[in-house]
């Protein structure tokens, strides 16, 4: 250790340095080893997707782990490096709310990269009916956003076509006023969808009070609007400011710069591996159920990280509970508490085990 920190944190800087070129050299190889792989596949009409060669991948490197990083960040690194060479074997092709450039949009690519085949739809059913049917390899879709809380018609879309909660991404709210014109005093209309005019309120109230706001069906086409008339301008997240061909008038203009929305990536088939567990409970309709159901959780030391209630469809006036704990359900704690739940009279439906989204990494 030397009495300079600064010469001593360039040293151990500069061994990072070499263990990332080490690593992407590494990556590269492996990288040309699945493109390989893809192509036998291909030639012999084998699937590029194979769960349990994953699980069993992933199962091997957490046993080979000596730490420090723990099991589950190793898990999570290389889900992405496998998931980052299987792309390159066949992009998948994954629903989402359309249009292009969109939040939903910024979600599949901060979960699956740019090498994909993109299936825009126009309604949320729409993106879970082409999963169902196998029209695509995974749906996009939010499940809960910072200010406006938790989205039921995802819950709702899961359940009904009984999809699998396989993973999940958050995408940061940031909002831009797009415009041809050069100070806000000449605005003389602003479009965007009903959310983003939502998320944005306060700015907009601030700055471009009495100006009429006007609701159209997605950021994109707000653009579009405000390109084609003269004192319009739009409310768009990044995608949209990179796509159109407006300048940027004012920005970031969301009331919240934390404001952040939640999505969840649906397939067929359970991801097995994970650290978070979405659930799907039906209570017995009597008096202190869900409390008891509750207990039940605290008894077997489990941390809920959200829980809401849905409308059952088919009995009116009676609810199914959504709740995410931190855990996998094929855990030991985990599982005993299911079964526990069960014996109480709870139905326990499992959506979907995952790994919990990342957050901001650590300045290296």
């Amino acid at each position: 250790m030397t009495d300079d920190p600064r010469s001593e944190l360039q040293s151990l800087r500069e061994r990072i340095d070499r263990c990332d070129r080490e690593l992407l050299r590494l990556l590269a190889e492996r990288a040309r080893v699945a493109l390989e792989i893809g192509h036998i596949k291909q030639a012999h009409g084998l699937p590029i997707y194979d769960p349990e060669r994953e699980r069993s991948v992933l199962d091997a490197l957490a046993a080979l782990n000596d730490g420090p990083l723990s099991d589950q960040a190793v898990r999570l690194i290389f889900q992405q490096v496998i998931r980052a060479c299987r792309n390159l074997e066949q992009p998948p092709r994954i629903a989402f709310l359309g249009p292009c450039n969109t939040f939903s949009h910024q979600a599949v690519l901060d979960y699956f990269g740019p090498e994909v085949e993109l299936a825009p739809q126009a309604e949320f059913a729409d993106v879970a009916e082409a999963v169902a049917r196998g029209e695509v390899e995974a749906g996009v879709l939010p499940v809960e956003n910072a200010l406006e809380g938790f989205i039921g018609t995802t819950f709702d879309l899961v359940v009904e076509h009984e999809l699998q909660v396989v993973g999940e991404v958050i995408v940061p709210v940031e909002l831009y006023l797009l415009s041809n014109v050069e100070n806000l005093e000449d605005v003389r209309v602003v479009y965007s969808h009903a959310q983003p005019l939502r998320q944005a309120r306060q700015w907009l109230r601030a700055h471009l009070n009495g100006v009429p706001l006007v609701t159209v069906e997605s950021t994109a086409a707000a653009a579009e609007r405000a390109a084609s008339e003269q004192g319009a301008a739009a409310i768009a997240g990044p995608l949209v400011v990179a796509a159109a061909r407006l300048p940027v008038l004012a920005g970031p203009v969301e009331d919240r710069a934390d404001n952040r929305t939640r999505f969840w990536v649906v397939g067929r088939e359970p991801a097995g591996q994970g650290d978070k567990t979405a659930l799907m409970l039906v209570l017995p309709h009597e008096p202190g159920s869900l409390a008891r159901a509750l207990q039940v959780f605290a008894e077997y030391e489990l941390n809920l990280t959200q829980i809401d209630s849905r409308p059952a469809r088919s009995r009116p006036w009676e609810y199914r509970f959504f709740v995410e704990m931190q855990g996998n359900a094929q855990g030991e704690r985990e599982s005993a508490a299911l079964q526990a739940l069960q014996q109480s009279g709870v139905h326990a439906r499992i959506l979907g085990v995952f790994s919990a989204a990342a957050g901001v990494g650590d300045d290296v």
